[in-house]
């Protein structure tokens, strides 16, 4: 990259130093309207213009599309309709000229501009999905950046990098445990620039995984047991008996498992991408004697109701337990009791028809009961475009391509219809004009709607998408940041995630006790105070809003005054995202 850095320098050397050649004139033997009418024009950059990066765009307009352009030696693309444009030619410190040399037979035309580059030196570093609330599990881990100038220098803590001719630089750096910090400097002439992140890499524990209860060889007479024990990591998926177990965040895990009468092997696993890694135990059930066995113990789900339908997964499961002793099991998780024997959990629906049971437990007592839901995701449809560098799309339709989740949908592109496969993809040709340009992919399908644009700005038929307007698309979390109770008393807040087009998969939140806002250290959570959010964990559709709900309990001795707590949310979909948001607690 230095040799091809070192090239356009000497093709800029050459530039500066050679004067301007006067336009030749025509000559008699020369076509008319050929050769004879040979015209150039710079659009950009502007004579007088003042620029503080290097290198820059050249472009504007020949009269012949035929015609050879080049500018300060570097051959630019002429297009069809005679807009030509040159990337990435240097600028050097000061004054600059620009000579663009349009030639087409015997004939060249030349038009100038000068140019002034004040470098202001600048640079920038960053790791691939890395925040500040991110631990990497991976060294080494690349990083990457750009410096305003590419002849610059540029070293990653002390090691240096290869700059490119955009200025764009990537290196592999080696993480240490713990914090890192990765330093960026950029050097030329007599200019400096330095920019810095801090990167946490925490090696992820070797998969491991242990039964802890039962023990091994225990006998049961109960023919539903609880089987809980640990992980390695709290994002390993464990699986007993082929049920999905609950993960807490310090790797502890349980799940309710199904016996038959006789000797019952039991095994967990735990699962990390091709990774496994399991433990087995033996448990015997002896149904009890049925002068043991009493039914005074009684259990109803209220909500939801049978045969209800759902555009959301997540759903909160409400009843009654006659005994509020008693251990309520809904679809294998263990619901909450109150003491009136109000029970609640939260469950998460497949895609179509699902059987939520409920078991009470109670010594030899068993009640259960069971209703039919049905979920089916909210209609969403997706939309993408790759137009190629330089081709003309006022000329030549836009291929755009898309996917819809339910193929039954009808779906329109700028207002036609357009064929949908049986996998609800789909594919489309657009024209584009000079100027804005909006391609919007409509799906509806009964009284369901959703819709996706794109947004370019066209210029020469060169299609640049709009920055900004994809953040429409992508999930947005929403809660309160400060809240006021009375010692003693129970507080909740509201959290609500709208996850729009960009899923995220799945998400997580976790609350840290921290010294005051912004801060990122957590704490021991002082004695009184009990923070947690229900449900902490569940998978996530596009298109779909969720509400979850942060509990602050706190007891009457809690001294007043104001408490911080940092809430951190994590979005899995492909790759890893964090995010953090601050909430100050105020006791009276």
């Amino acid at each position: 990259m230095k040799n091809v850095t070192t090239g356009l320098l000497i093709l800029l050397l050459l530039a500066v130093s050679s004067c301007a050649t006067p336009s030749a004139k025509p000559t008699p033997s020369q076509p008319e309207g050929s050769a004879a009418q040979l015209s150039l024009e710079i659009r950009s950059p502007r004579d007088g213009e003042e620029h503080r990066k290097t290198p820059i765009r050249i472009n504007g307009t020949v009269s012949h599309p035929e015609a050879e352009v080049a500018a300060n030696g570097i051959k630019a693309e002429v297009e069809a309709n005679g807009y030509f444009k040159s990337d990435w030619v240097p600028l050097v410190e000061g004054k600059n000229k620009i000579k663009v040399v349009a030639r087409l037979g015997g004939r060249e035309v030349i038009q100038t501009v000068t140019v002034t580059y004040n470098m202001v030196l600048s640079i920038s570093v960053g790791l691939p999905r890395h925040t500040q609330e991110d631990e990497l599990t991976e060294s080494p881990t690349t990083a990457r950046g750009r410096v305003s100038d590419p002849r610059a220098r540029v070293t990653v803590n002390g090691k240096e990098a290869e700059v490119a001719y955009d200025g764009t630089y990537s290196i592999p750096l080696d993480l240490v445990e713990g914090k890192n910090f990765i330093e960026a400097v950029a050097t030329l002439g007599e200019q400096q620039a330095r920019d810095s992140t801090t990167a946490v890499f925490r090696p992820p524990k070797p998969l491991a995984l242990e039964i802890k209860s039962p023990e091994d060889g225990a006998t049961s007479n109960a023919d539903l047991i609880k089987v809980s024990g640990t992980v390695a990591e709290p994002e390993d998926e464990v699986i007993v008996n082929g049920i999905t177990a609950q993960v807490a965040d310090d790797g502890s895990f349980y799940a309710y498992i199904g016996l038959v009468e006789g000797e019952n092997t039991i095994e967990a696993v735990a699962l990390r991408g091709e990774e496994r890694f399991s433990d087995t135990i033996s448990v015997t059930y002896r149904p009890p004697s049925p002068d043991v066995i009493t039914d005074d113990l009684s259990l109803v789900i209220n909500s939801p109701e049978d045969g209800a339908e759902f555009k959301v997964n997540l759903q909160k499961v409400r009843g009654m337990v006659s005994d509020p002793e008693a251990v309520v099991v809904v679809n294998g998780i263990e619901a909450k009791v109150a003491e009136d024997g109000a029970y609640y959990t939260y469950v998460d629906l497949a895609e179509g028809e699902n059987t939520i049971g409920a078991v009470a437990l109670k010594g030899a007592a068993k009640s259960s009961r069971a209703v039919t839901v049905t979920f089916s995701p909210a209609l969403v449809v997706h939309l993408e475009a790759d137009p190629e560098w330089g081709i003309n799309y006022t000329k030549k339709p836009l291929e755009v391509t898309g996917i819809v989740n339910s193929p039954e949908a009808r779906v329109t592109i700028n207002g036609q219809d357009v064929p949908v496969a049986s996998d609800g993809s789909f594919t489309a040709q657009v024209q584009l004009v000079e100027g804005s340009n909006s391609v919007k992919a409509v799906a509806t399908l009964g009284n369901e709607r959703d819709e996706v644009y794109i947004l370019y700005a066209v210029e020469n038929g060169d299609p640049n998408p709009v920055p900004g307007y994809s953040h429409f698309f992508a999930s947005s979390l929403k809660h309160e940041h400060e809240i006021t109770i009375k010692a003693g008393e129970t507080g909740t807040i509201d959290v609500l995630l709208e996850t729009r087009k960009s899923g995220p998969g799945e998400y997580s939140g976790k609350l840290f006790y921290v010294s005051r806002v912004y801060s990122i250290d957590a704490l021991p959570m002082p004695e009184g105070l009990e923070v947690s959010l229900e449900p902490a964990r569940f998978k996530t559709y596009p298109n779909t809003t969720y509400h979850a709900t942060l509990i602050i309990k706190t007891d009457p001795e809690l001294a007043p005054g104001e408490y911080y707590l940092r809430f951190v949310s994590r979005f899995v979909r492909g790759g890893t995202g964090y995010s953090s948001g601050w909430i100050r607690v105020t006791i009276e």
